[in-house]
């Protein structure tokens, strides 16, 4: 009949603890830890230079911004003109980006939809209210 111990919350069989190992389980045991040393060696230097790839691609990446923005920007301002109106509706300032070869808008805020709502609530302002009480 086999007996259990518990020890610290864990069952083991009687005995266990006092087992010795084999002459192949020492042999054994240096040339898997030393397999494991060089596999983690081989995993952190394949991250290492994953992180270094990583690095250079951000910085290739940035630099090519660094070169490309002022030119987008000079020629974004150049084909652009600001038009501020106010709109009767809503009673607010409508600021537009206009394109200065097509006259077309190609920005504007607030949007469509925002001026019709506050034209909406600006002209039911007030109808809620009784006068009389």
């Amino acid at each position: 009949m086999v007996t259990e111990v518990v020890s610290f919350g864990t069952i083991t069989p009687a005995g266990s603890a006092n087992r010795k190992p084999g002459a192949s389980e020492k042999t054994a045991a240096p040339a898997q830890e030393q397999q494991k040393a060089a596999e983690a060696t081989a995993f952190e230097s394949s991250l290492a230079s994953q992180e270094q790839k990583a690095a250079a691609e951000r910085e290739q990446r940035e630099s090519e911004k660094d070169r490309q923005a002022p030119q987008l920007d000079a020629l974004a301002l150049d084909s652009t003109r600001l038009s501020i109106l106010q709109d009767a509706a809503s009673k607010r300032f409508v600021y537009r980006g206009l394109n200065v070869v097509t006259k077309e808008v190609e920005r504007q805020y607030p949007s469509e939809s925002e001026l019709r709502r506050s034209a909406l609530l600006r002209e039911l302002r007030g109808s809620f209210i009784d006068e009389l009480s």
